[in-house]
């Protein structure tokens, strides 16, 4: 089997990584809708009660996250047209043959 190549985008060149840029983006915007978010900034936050509304425990959190990145990979992602999930597979398996 084949092994992967770390690949760096290069310095000052963001649109290199805009697939990872959006996953982060679609991830932290549901990340901010779980009880106890610190939002992304103190000015976001305002005087929303982060510690009193906190309800999830780190397991919890861990879990979450988990299903959170499977129900990313099964959904129709806008710009391959497909789900993330089978995309991988697809050139999975190409790269073994």
């Amino acid at each position: 089997m084949d092994s992967f190549k770390l690949r760096y985008r290069p310095p000052g060149r963001p649109h290199f990584g805009g697939i990872v840029e959006q996953l982060i983006g679609t991830m932290m915007r549901m990340v901010h809708e779980l009880p106890g978010t610190t939002f992304s900034s103190t000015a976001e936050r305002g005087t929303y009660d982060s510690d009193g509304k906190a309800v999830l425990t780190v397991r919890e959190v861990q879990c979450w996250l988990a299903l959170a990145v499977a129900c990313y990979h099964g959904q129709v992602h806008e710009t391959l047209g497909r789900t993330p999930a089978g995309t991988w597979a697809d050139l999975a398996a190409a790269a073994r043959r």
